[in-house]
């Protein structure tokens, strides 16, 4: 076994580059909420949220242990894209 001894300011120094690479890429999954993507789909009605995520197989993950759902900002993004119509 290799023990590696460093200076406890350079540990704590590596510890926070650790800590904001992590942050960084988890922002990059950033998750939003029905009332966030409805929003971004300018849809105010639940109802027609509804029926329109079950016809189109909008991305979402169930959270555990409750009835909602969550949406990834980038696949959001993308689905956007992907379905414009453009006038």
């Amino acid at each position: 076994m290799e023990v590696i001894i460093i200076e406890s300011q350079a540990f704590y120094k590596l510890l926070e580059e650790v800590k904001k690479t992590l942050v960084e890429q988890n922002n990059t999954d950033e998750y939003l909420s029905q009332d966030q993507v409805m929003n971004l789909f300018k849809i105010s009605n639940k109802n027609h949220f509804s029926m329109y995520q079950t016809k189109h197989k909008l991305p979402c993950y169930k959270q555990p242990g409750t009835r909602h759902y969550l949406y990834k900002r980038s696949e959001i993004e993308n689905f956007i894209k992907k379905n414009r119509v453009v006038r």
